[in-house]
């Protein structure tokens, strides 16, 4: 399972599930997100590479591009809003208030 990790707009980190399309993780610290990998059964150093791309907000297309901040995060909520629906991501947000 392909997951990417972004920035939240309270600054804080979350899981995005590229095959559920979908947030997995939300209000994780760093250390928080390393722990969730591991749990995810990802390795520290690829975990690691992973929450540095989504606090630096990498374009996911292009590893040296850093983001304006939130690009990962709009990214992923219109993927959940086309897959899935305004229900769920007004359930996301609702989560996050």
């Amino acid at each position: 399972m392909a997951n990417i990790t972004v920035r939240q707009p309270n600054g804080l980190l979350a899981i995005f599930s590229t095959a559920s399309d979908h947030f997995i993780r939300l209000n994780l610290t760093e250390d928080e997100a390393i722990t969730a990998y591991g749990e995810l059964g990802e390795v520290r150093p690829i975990a690691e590479q992973k929450i540095k791309a989504g606090i630096e907000d990498r374009d996911t297309g292009d590893i040296g591009k850093k983001g304006n901040g939130l690009g990962r995060w709009k990214d992923c909520t219109d993927t959940i809003r086309q897959c899935q629906g305004t229900n769920a991501l007004d359930k996301l947000n609702a989560l996050l208030k």
